[in-house]
């Protein structure tokens, strides 16, 4: 299960809470900001992936922080497409 979330700057203390919470942070936990994804603005956006229970609890923590299905849909397949070649990257390097 995956699920993504969008914080401003000023809140970038949220992300730290999850990384403290020593279940929470048990997620795969991205953080990447808005220009590096191609979208303009000065937003975070927090990509959670992992078991559904612990998602539940981030999301206690990034009350009214969640986007909508699509938003998450086009960040995460951006997301995912970044790790994909940066992986490709490395085993062109180390082959």
């Amino acid at each position: 299960m995956w699920k993504v979330f969008r914080i401003k700057k000023s809140e970038e203390d949220l992300y730290r809470k999850l990384l403290k919470d020593d279940r929470i942070s048990r997620l795969s936990i991205a953080k990447r900001e808005a220009q590096s994804l191609g979208i303009a603005g000065e937003d975070i956006y927090i990509i959670l992936e992992g078991d559904e229970n612990l998602i539940e609890e981030a999301r206690k923590i990034l009350e009214g922080k969640e986007v909508g299905a699509e938003e998450a849909n086009k960040i995460y397949e951006i997301y995912r497409k970044q790790i994909e070649d940066a992986q490709a990257g490395m085993g062109a390097i180390f082959g």
